[in-house]
């Protein structure tokens, strides 16, 4: 049977990606939305000028910034870096204070932080948001650096996998055209994994899932190299 390649390669390519997307929500714990974490802090009266410097000056060094709209401090994301890497600071997110004094023994501080983008599949996001407020709350004194699994290891993965099914339903089934098909299968994840595997090593600390784009670089490899062979004993019949 023989298909439009284009119908086919590219039906082929959207239901890969969609199928790592899937695959990414449901190890993300099957979280989709705006993630918010909040923490509360008592403390008493004469120390509440002191913690408040000391919070809006953790505050800057994570580059948050007071929200002249809202009184909020706003993330928004806005440090350079390398486009591919998804760093969980380049999410923009939104830290919400509020303090009650009607208690005369002490003051309770409220501190609650929400991602103010869509979040699909948390690969570290509600981590990094629990580190911000221990570092902001003073319940650490460092800030704790939380790595984020690369959606694009992860995807060269399920793609280069995904490569493999699709070859053998094409085989099993003889749909035309195979070998073209198939090779845009292939090389897709290899250029992701490489891609990926590039990414993570230049910010090794920030983002993780460095054996998931080399087990995709080989995978995807295997399965170009299956596709030459099956193309030149095809040639040589």
């Amino acid at each position: 049977m023989t298909l439009n390649f284009q119908l086919l390669c590219f039906g082929l390519v959207a239901a890969g990606l969609v199928l790592s997307l899937v695959l990414n929500i449901v190890f993300g714990g099957f979280t989709v939305g705006k993630i918010t974490r909040g923490l509360e802090v008592a403390l008493p009266h004469e120390q509440l000028p002191a913690y408040l410097d000391r919070m809006n000056q953790r505050l800057g060094e994570l580059g948050f910034k007071v929200d002249g709209a809202t009184g909020a401090f706003i993330q928004r994301g806005e440090q350079v870096g390398i486009p591919t890497s998804h760093t969980h600071a380049k999410s923009p997110k939104m830290l919400e204070l509020t303090v009650d004094q009607s208690d005369p023994q002490q003051v309770k501080i409220g501190l609650s932080l929400r991602y103010l983008s869509l979040i699909v599949g948390d690969t570290g996001e509600t981590a990094y948001a629990d580190a911000v407020l221990n570092y902001v709350s003073n319940a650490t004194d460092t800030m704790q650096l939380v790595a984020n699994r690369s959606y694009m290891a992860f995807s060269s993965l399920v793609l280069s996998i995904w490569a493999w099914i699709a070859m053998i339903a094409l085989k099993i089934f003889h749909i035309e055209p195979f070998t073209p098909t198939v090779l845009t299968l292939s090389l897709t994840p290899i250029i992701t994994s490489i891609i990926a595997i590039i990414t993570i090593a230049l910010k090794p600390k920030e983002l993780r899932g460095m054996w998931l784009a080399i087990v995709g670089l080989v995978v995807s490899i295997l399965a170009l190299g299956a596709c030459v062979l099956f193309a030149l004993v095809k040639a040589m019949a």
